[in-house]
């Protein structure tokens, strides 16, 4: 692969990005008075997008696995 056919990819792929994570993260409080407002809110929203990534792909792991075992 070409270093330019890389450098397209991963700005393709970086308005995905944008796109997904970008307006949830422009909803967070950034300049509120209360500094755990500040500090908790980008590390909840953080945890719960690991938490549901984590859970979708164990849920298609468990589909792949029984359409294995089933042998499809």
């Amino acid at each position: 692969m070409e270093l330019w056919t890389a450098f397209l990819l991963g700005l393709i792929g970086s308005l995905h990005c944008v796109g997904m994570c970008g307006p949830p993260l422009l909803a967070l409080p950034g300049n509120a008075s209360a500094w755990p407002t500040v500090l908790l809110a980008p590390l909840a929203y953080d945890l719960g997008r690991i938490v549901t990534y984590s859970a979708l792909g164990a849920l298609f792991e468990l589909v792949g696995k029984t359409l294995a075992l089933a042998g499809v």
